[in-house]
């Protein structure tokens, strides 16, 4: 909620480089905690509700998240297109608090879907891929932001033709960073059981790469 006026006040030039990339993008953060620590706080109490109701919750459950969530898309992008805002001019793309209950809307709406899916009797190869992406969501965030973002090995997607392309292009982009992070989940899923010595070894290789460049840059 607060985003929109830190980053117009100017504060996180005054607190210096080390305190103040923490709070914009005056010193290039990419994510800063405003308004970024509340997608962490939104998913911890999301999990806090959520982790007590079992693997598939009742039917009400799912309805609310389906409605809430739907309430929150269609309410936010209702207001986006007629303009309104009671914020003075700010970066909408980045520090917007309607942006963020939009996608915080679209996670219920997926969380409600999925809860669907827990009830139904899934194909045994769907059921265990969606099972593995699930608890190699960590892995996949980190993925697709080393994509998209860059680190030392790769240029980032997102500002050298992030902003340039339409949205077929963005759709297909979308697509190839979906096939590559499912594709390295599932290859490290396979090491893991199939080859835990390789596992191992990949495991190490990429500590050791990840603590060298952190020292490096």
């Amino acid at each position: 909620i607060a985003a929109p006026l830190v980053w117009n006040s100017g504060v996180a030039q005054d607190m210096g480089l080390f305190f103040g990339t923490w709070v914009d993008r005056s010193y290039t953060s990419i994510f800063p905690w405003f308004p970024w620590a509340s997608f962490v706080f939104m998913g911890v109490s999301i999990a806090y509700v959520v982790a007590p109701l079992g693997e598939a919750p009742g039917h009400h459950w799912r309805y609310r998240w389906l409605g809430i969530g739907g309430l929150m898309l269609a309410s936010t992008y209702t207001l986006y297109r007629l303009k309104i805002n009671p914020y003075p001019a700010h970066d909408f793309w980045n520090n917007d608090p309607f942006y963020v209950v939009f996608r915080l809307g679209a996670v219920l709406v997926f969380l409600g879907l999925l809860s669907f899916a827990a009830r139904a009797e899934l194909p045994g190869r769907v059921d265990r891929a969606a099972g593995t992406l699930a608890k190699a969501s960590l892995m996949a965030y980190v993925v697709h932001l080393l994509i998209l973002y860059g680190s030392p090995l790769n240029p980032s997607i997102y500002r050298t033709v992030g902003k340039s392309m339409d949205i077929t292009q963005s759709i297909l982009l979308f697509l190839l960073v979906l096939g590559v992070t499912c594709g390295l989940i599932v290859a490290t899923e396979h090491l893991q059981k199939e080859r835990k010595s390789w596992y191992r070894h990949v495991q190490t290789a990429l500590t050791l790469g990840c603590l060298y460049f952190f020292v490096r840059y």
